[in-house]
């Protein structure tokens, strides 16, 4: 399995801690170290090779990002599969027991030609949700599900062949939906995937202030996605999404960044992409509407 970590404090610990508590079902633990610089973390690094004979902690020359990160990790596997954890969430203790109840199944299945992914507890400073629920709906492929139906799905949950992720590997290009590009293309090239609706790793969104994703450059993250991904996804899908959650208190800092966005997107499906910018702003409207009354 395959951990990049990037000053993480002693939360590296923590995760490296859950999936040790899976036991024999953990044959390597691959951990990247993306040039950490802060002394928690290296201290917590140095502290990994006293866990177990299993841990294999990779020091890179230079910062290469989660993706990169990955992919070093991927190079370095020696068994049949592989599963990610990132560095500040951690397994349930039955995660890969659920999973590996089905791998045989799988494998005679489809071959190398598949991945898994389960639901994730999201879990705050006050409260923790499944990411997905009940709520999930794969009939119209990955992409529907992630773009359109607004489910999620996490690099810590994901299980799959080490053949087919030697083959497919991370995109070391992208600054921010690394983990869905590789979903999206893995069934592109026709890998099966076969989900599991068990909430069986813990996404911690009060650890989550320095995660790309919430950058401010999430907004140029999210287009530069949209241009290398947009020849396989429907251009609609992309639409869908970035009138649903590009309008946020980042890009509202930068409206000149936002307005050139707007324009990149629109022009992937012209009458489409208008009609969902009038929604949007209706519904921008509307939320001004309602809390100007409530002031008053």
């Amino acid at each position: 399995m395959v951990i990049p970590c990037y000053n993480a404090g002693d939360l590296i610990l923590r995760a490296v801690q859950s999936v040790l508590i899976q036991g024999d079902h953990v044959e390597q633990v691959i951990v990247v170290d993306d040039c950490s610089n802060e002394s928690t973390t290296l201290k917590a690094l140095d502290q990994l090779v006293e866990l177990s004979d299993k841990l294999l902690v990779i020091r890179g020359a230079h910062q290469v990002g989660a993706a990169a990160a990955r992919n070093q990790g991927i190079r370095k596997a020696t068994g049949n599969l592989i599963a990610f954890l990132d560095a500040d969430d951690v397994w349930l203790p039955e995660k890969l027991t659920v999973q590996l109840e089905h791998v045989s199944d799988w494998f005679d299945a489809y071959g190398d030609a598949w991945f898994s992914a389960s639901d994730a507890l999201l879990r705050g400073d006050s409260d923790s949700t499944p990411a997905n629920g009940d709520a999930v709906d794969f009939s119209q492929g990955v992409a529907h599900f992630l773009l359109v139906g607004n489910g999620t799905l996490q690099t810590s949950t994901l299980i799959a062949p080490t053949a087919l992720l030697q083959t497919h590997e991370f995109n070391e290009s992208l600054h921010r939906h690394q983990d869905w590009d590789l979903l999206i293309r893995l069934e592109e090239a026709g890998a099966t995937n076969c989900y599991i609706n068990t909430v069986l790793s813990i996404y911690d969104v009060a650890t989550d202030r320095s995660r790309i994703s919430i950058s401010r450059n999430g907004l140029q993250n999210t287009l530069a996605w949209f241009d290398s991904i947009k020849n396989v996804v429907q251009p609609e899908y992309l639409q869908v999404y970035f009138f649903s959650h590009a309008l946020n208190r980042i890009s509202a800092r930068q409206p000149l960044h936002f307005i050139v966005g707007v324009i990149r997107v629109i022009r992937l499906n012209p009458i489409n992409g208008c009609k969902l910018l009038v929604n949007a702003a209706l519904r921008v409207f509307n939320k001004y509407v309602l809390l100007q009354g409530r002031r008053g």
